[in-house]
Parts: C-alpha cells; structure tokens; sequence
C-alpha cells in the first residue's frame, strides 16, 4: 500500500523485546564444555592425589569452580535485543520480513494485533528471532 508506514527496526525490537520477556527467553553463550572441563579436571587431579575418594573431592571442587567460571553466561533476550547496533537491528527487520513476510510488518499496532490474536504468527515471530540469534550472533536462544 502506497504511503503507509512499515515498523522500522527499532519498533520491531520493541516488539521482539516484549515478546521475550513475556516468554522469559534467555541466551545461552555456550560455555558448559568450559564448566565441564573443569569439573573433570578437578576429579582427576582429586583421583592422582586421593584415590577413589580423591576422585569425589575432586569432581565436587572442580563442579563448583566450573559453575562459578560459567556463571552469567546466560542473559536475558530483552536485554540482547537493547544492545543490538543499528546495523544488527536492520538486519533482525530483515530477517524477521523475509520468514514472516509482509503481513502484518505494516506498522506496530498490526504486529501488536497479530501476535495477541494468532498464535502461529507469533511462534513464527519468536523462531524468526531465535534463528537470527543462533545464526548471525552466534547464540542460543532457552526458555
């Protein structure tokens, strides 16, 4: 339609931004091999010095050093969304226009209205989004 107006991409990660917070969506920065590393470390050098028992003090020492190096690799969806650089942010648009196409990209009360009123559009929404983190950012996306 000639002279209406389309989302722009700071709009749509309004939108996008919502969305992950109703669904309380979080990135994983993929760091549990780290974590694991770690804990195996700490029951082999607990079984070299402790023998068998060596091996629980270990595994549990090494266990809580993983968990402490790995903590805060999780970060909220909404919060990754905000600090998306204008060039990221038209990219996401981009994304988002071309799985969902243009129904609904008119303007934000029509996307405001679609995802309150169809789920199935709103799933696409949330998938367009999680594929966009997981293949331009390099990140995954858990609920």
């Amino acid at each position: 339609m000639a002279g209406t107006v389309r989302i722009s991409p700071d709009d749509l990660v309004d939108v996008l931004a919502k969305l992950a917070k109703d669904g309380n969506l979080q990135v994983s920065v993929k760091q549990s091999v780290k974590g694991g590393v770690i804990a195996g470390t700490g029951a082999t050098v607990g079984g070299l010095l402790g023998g068998p028992v060596g091996i629980a003090v270990g595994a549990t020492i090494g266990g809580l050093i993983g968990a402490y190096t790995t903590s805060g690799t999780f970060k909220s969806v909404c919060s990754i969304l905000q600090e998306l650089t204008p060039i990221e942010k038209e990219k996401l648009h981009r994304s988002i226009t071309m799985a969902l196409g243009d129904v609904g990209m008119l303007d934000v009360a029509a996307v405001g209205v679609l995802i309150a009123t169809d789920q199935v559009y709103k799933q696409q929404m949330i998938g367009a989004m999680m594929e966009y983190f997981r293949d331009e950012l390099q990140m995954e996306v858990v609920e």
